[in-house]
């Protein structure tokens, strides 16, 4: 049975806040700094305050320059390509693969399998972006988080108002693979 995973943003708030719901149930919740010049987003477990995982995007020229901070080690996300929006990041034996596609779809890959999908809603009103992840029941569901609030962090982050459009990308490196199907 797949995983569905639901990652909500709030504006009403000062900074951004999430709540991460895994199959219909709020899991997580995840908040970013508000006195940061660059996006930094703590995710935690909706009961409590630790933080166990965090994205830190830094000043790069023309492509992300983003690392996760898990348990005390640092995992730096490459680019493959800017333009086509497709990167890399390397845990451990693992190779994760996120790859925009044409519109609002993203697919994340593990050692060159498609683990996931996700997109964004088209529309939202007096809210911050709603994100849609399908995934195999086996992936990491905190590394597809990360992945999603990464890719809010920054291709939508200074597109919030009291109505938002989202028409996506023209470009992709690959097509978007309709039959894919999660297990």
């Amino acid at each position: 049975m797949p995983t569905i995973i639901d990652v909500n943003q709030k504006k009403i708030s000062i900074g951004d806040k999430y709540v991460i719901s895994i199959n219909g149930q709020p899991v997580y919740k995840a908040k970013s700094s508000i006195w940061k010049l660059f996006p930094k987003i703590d995710l935690m477990r909706l009961q409590g305050d630790q933080v166990f995982l965090t994205m830190e995007q830094g000043w790069g020229f023309l492509k992300p320059n983003v690392v996760f901070n898990v348990g005390g080690s640092q995992f730096k996300l490459e680019t493959i390509s800017w333009w086509k929006r497709r990167f890399l990041l390397v845990v451990g034996s693992d190779r994760f693969e996120i790859i925009g596609h044409r519109g609002r779809k993203v697919s994340i890959f593990q050692n060159d399998r498609q683990i996931a999908w996700f997109d964004n809603a088209a529309v939202t009103f007096f809210n911050g972006d709603n994100y849609h992840c399908t995934a195999n029941s086996t992936a990491s569901s905190e590394w597809l988080i990360a992945f999603i609030l990464f890719w809010d962090a920054h291709y939508n982050r200074e597109q919030k108002s009291a109505i938002n459009f989202k028409f996506g990308s023209m470009v992709q490196s690959q097509a978007f693979d309709t039959t894919w199907q999660a297990i």
